[in-house]
């Protein structure tokens, strides 16, 4: 009798440890969340937007580590004019898309005289979009449409329209977008979204355009400069895991885990808001 009440009581008490380790981990990663949001803010607000995306980076691997998805809005904020400013947002804007409020790039309460503007209605011509319907599909936020709006030769306006259209999965009707940018602006290596953008209009349209897509990806060069070959690996990797998925053989979070940051990812798995529709 008194060896079951000390098991008992052993067992009570490693409960009641791991109860309050919980707590304190969730403790702790709150007080983490609310240091980073704060650094959010205050560099925001002085235009470090390096450090903003550095804290941004720490404060969602702390909010996907509680297993959650939504964030608050003014992170999203930030951090998307961040990834404008710094040049970075073909190379990490999908990275941050499994994230609500991140798989769109505008919010749908745009000024009017921005939709007004000719820029607006040429793009959205051009991208064989509706006025209407592109305006509600293809959403930015309002300072990087003001920015777009104020330079539209500038490099960093030109990366954000290749990046509405990418968002809106449409790589076909920005490619001469991001041709543009390649052959115009001085760039060390093609930003990893436009990489992953013309492997997939190469894998999509080779079986009519009659070539090896592989063979083709390997040796062509855009805006003067080849692909990098890990880009090249991990698509095949990409498709490898993508067919291993559909066979029941890795689950769909492994496969979010391991390919989530891509456009890829993004284009096959992600839905795209439409007008009126919460997200």
């Amino acid at each position: 009798m008194r060896k079951s009440k000390k098991i008992i009581a052993t067992i009570t008490l490693l409960l009641l440890l791991a109860g309050a380790t919980t707590l304190a981990i969730v403790f702790r990663t709150d007080l983490q969340l609310r240091w980073h949001y704060n650094r959010i803010e205050a560099n925001a607000k002085r235009g470090n937007w390096e450090r903003v995306l550095r804290h941004s980076e720490h404060y969602l691997h702390l909010v996907e580590r509680r297993g959650r998805r939504t964030i608050s809005p003014a992170v999203v904020d930030n951090t998307k004019f961040a990834l404008v400013r710094t040049g970075r947002l073909l190379d990490n804007f999908f990275a941050f898309s499994r994230f609500e409020g991140f798989g769109v790039l505008f919010s749908q309460d745009l000024p009017a005289s921005a939709l007004r503007h000719p820029g607006t209605f040429r793009f959205l011509s051009e991208m064989g979009m509706d006025t209407d319907l592109g305006i509600g599909l293809v959403n930015l936020d309002n300072r990087i449409l003001r920015h777009w709006l104020a330079n539209p030769q500038s490099q960093r306006a030109g990366e954000a329209v290749v990046a509405i259209g990418l968002s809106a999965k449409l790589h076909q009707n920005v490619m001469r977008d991001m041709m543009f940018l390649l052959e115009n602006f001085d760039y060390a290596y093609i930003p990893r979204h436009i990489e992953e953008a013309i492997i997939t209009y190469v894998v999509t349209t080779a079986p009519e355009r009659g070539i090896d897509a592989r063979a083709y990806l390997r040796s062509e060069t855009f805006g003067g400069m080849p692909l990098r070959l890990e880009t090249v690996v991990n698509a095949d990797d990409f498709f490898d895991w993508v067919s291993r998925f559909n066979a029941g053989e890795i689950l769909f979070h492994e496969l979010q885990h391991r390919f989530g940051g891509t456009y890829w990812f993004h284009f096959l798995f992600m839905e795209v808001p439409m007008p009126g529709r919460a997200h």
